[in-house]
């Protein structure tokens, strides 16, 4: 007896959690879809006023952008190419602090043999 009320209200239990589960499911479907075609949209603006104003600073809008880290290679290497011109080469010794390294007594044991 005991055992038979405990698998009912388990399978009641399942019923109702499966069912709840369901309409969740259903409602985060819904509210997705939604929220996609209003980002289909605003993307869509974005992109249009992108190209009204590349036509009004007299630019042609890229074709295609470059994956992430190739722009950023890109541009590394851009910056690098316009920083220095060519031949020119920076020092950065004179900005380091000048530090006497001295080594422990039980190290030069071996530079004196």
């Amino acid at each position: 007896p005991y055992e038979h009320l405990v698998k009912t209200e388990l399978a009641q239990l399942q019923k109702v959690l499966l069912q709840q589960h369901a309409l969740e499911t259903k409602t985060l479907k819904s509210s997705n879809g939604r929220l996609r075609k209003e980002l289909e949209k605003y993307e869509a603006i974005v992109e249009e006023q992108k190209i009204k104003e590349s036509i009004t600073l007299g630019v042609t809008p890229a074709a295609e952008p470059l994956p992430p880290p190739m722009e950023r290679w890109a541009l590394l290497a851009e910056r690098l190419m316009e920083d220095q011109p060519a031949g020119e080469k920076e020092v950065y010794e004179d900005n380091l602090p000048k530090v006497e390294l001295h080594m422990r007594s039980v190290w030069k044991v071996s530079l004196q043999e």
